[in-house]
């Protein structure tokens, strides 16, 4: 087998691999009833090695140590949505391994972030977010404003020296984009612009600022925050994960897009709603009732009638755009029929996977849970698009499932709960099966499981560029 790069040094080659039998997601573009934005006509099919990843990775506190003080303290990671602190007051607690800040909309209307930790002793400053005025220590009354000021020490005599200047709270680096809200604990890390390379590009057309998060359901995963996310990084586990998808979705023929220029970025496209000539499916009705299965929003298996000479595709894409306006406001005619139907998932390193398009408003972010290799929390948000002449309203606050309810209990997440709890069911046996393994690497596909492998590449970069700095 050919070796992966070493850390810090990725090869890029053509790819070794290409799916075998279409049709292909450009095909499948070629004949949409509307333009279809360049981003999606592009392709970077790359190869950038085979060799096994440790397992190691996925179960050993040393590895997870390395991964919380040279990579999660170095990125920009995604804290909360700008609609979730609309008022000057409100804030939200943002968890990353043992850290913990306060993300709070300042009086001007700014965001600032502060560990949630008092100067004097050490105290939580806050259990849970809200709204205040000003930030209180429940333990002794020492009082910071809402931009970090010192406002009031009890028995003041008894300090004198401390002032305002050594007592503000220490800002964490935050900044915006697509109406996310994002932290970086790092002062040399690149600015966040820089930092997400093309992603906004890929946005154009429906960007994230017009969009307003109505969903947002978390739950604690007995499994490692890689292996969870992975599991939504590739298409390949649809057939034998989610049966019901085979034949209406694309998912061997997926088309997985890595980048050289982008350490950051990459994407999978996977079509819905052609006819798929390996599994023998044409006919429209019924290609039409398998992807209503799915997405119960567009009616009843058997409501619709795919006219002779038309086809599924572009009819449920019809179909779409008319419940999407009704709902938001948002006349959304110019979206082609890939923008409506078909999964166009980016990922944002280290852990931010949000999809493109109108159709599937989905964004997914896993991290880790405290300081535990073996848990962590997987998010799942659904950001619509919205009217800019209808008020914003807040933020949807998170949904924390417990260890017994499903994602199907969920009632807004629509028929694509179940699919995710068909997700989950794999996790934990993952996990499992990582730790008992004799094998001790995990072997990953050349194509489709290509973003696992880059992103896998830039963790050791982060690591590498750490320990040489240390």
């Amino acid at each position: 087998m050919n070796e992966a790069p070493a850390p810090g040094s990725l090869v890029f080659e053509p790819a070794k691999a290409l799916p075998p039998t279409g049709p292909l997601v450009d095909e499948v573009l070629a004949n949409d009833s509307r333009e279809v934005p360049g981003s999606l006509l592009e392709q970077s099919a790359v190869f950038i090695g085979d060799k096994d990843l440790d397992v190691a990775r996925y179960i050993s506190q040393e590895f997870h140590d390395l991964e919380m003080e040279h990579v999660w303290k170095r990125v920009w990671q995604m804290a909360c949505r700008v609609e979730d602190i609309p008022e000057a007051g409100d804030h939200v607690l943002y968890d990353i391994g043992t850290e913990q800040l306060i993300v709070v909309r300042t009086s001007d209307g700014s965001i600032k972030a502060y560990p949630n930790s008092c100067l004097h002793r050490g105290t939580t400053l806050r259990t849970c977010g809200g709204n205040v005025n000003r930030f209180k220590c429940p333990f002794h009354g020492f009082i910071w404003s809402l931009e970090g000021d010192l406002i009031a020490k009890p028995a003041a005599w008894d300090f004198p020296h401390v002032d305002k200047q050594n007592f503000h709270l220490p800002e964490v680096r935050v900044d915006c984009w697509g109406g996310f809200v994002f932290i970086c604990l790092d002062k040399d890390t690149p600015p966040l612009m820089e930092y997400v390379g093309r992603l906004p590009e890929f946005f154009q057309e429906w960007p994230f600022e017009n969009r307003h998060k109505a969903v947002h359901v978390a739950k604690k995963i007995p499994c490692n925050w890689k292996a969870a996310m992975e599991a939504f990084l590739e298409g390949y586990h649809i057939p034998t994960t989610h049966p019901q998808s085979v034949g209406y979705s694309g998912e061997a023929q997926g088309q997985y897009d890595v980048w050289e220029d982008q350490d950051h970025v990459n994407r999978v496209i996977v079509w819905v709603g052609a006819a798929d000539t390996r599994s023998g499916k044409t006919d429209e009705n019924a290609l039409a009732d398998s992807i209503i299965k799915d997405m119960p929003v567009l009616g009843k298996p058997g409501d619709i009638k795919v006219p002779e000479g038309e086809t599924a595709r572009r009819v449920m894409a019809q179909r779409f755009r008319d419940v999407v306006t009704k709902s938001s406001g948002v006349d959304v005619d110019k979206a082609s029929d890939a923008e409506m139907l078909d999964a166009i998932q980016y990922f944002l390193f280290p852990n931010l996977v949000p999809w493109s398009g109108v159709g599937a408003p989905i964004v997914y972010r896993f991290r880790p849970f405290q300081n535990d290799p073996n848990m962590c929390i997987m998010e799942i948000m659904y950001l619509y698009v919205c009217s800019p002449d209808r008020p914003r309203r807040k933020g949807a606050p998170i949904r924390w499932l417990s260890d017994d309810e499903t994602f199907a209990d969920v009632a807004e997440l629509g028929g694509l709960g179940a699919v995710f709890d068909q997700d989950y069911e794999n996790l934990e046996r993952v996990q499992k099966g990582l730790h008992m393994t004799h094998k001790p690497g995990v072997t990953l596909a050349n194509y489709q499981e290509i973003r696992i492998r880059h992103y896998h590449a830039i963790i050791d970069r982060y690591i590498a560029e750490g320990r040489a700095r240390a």
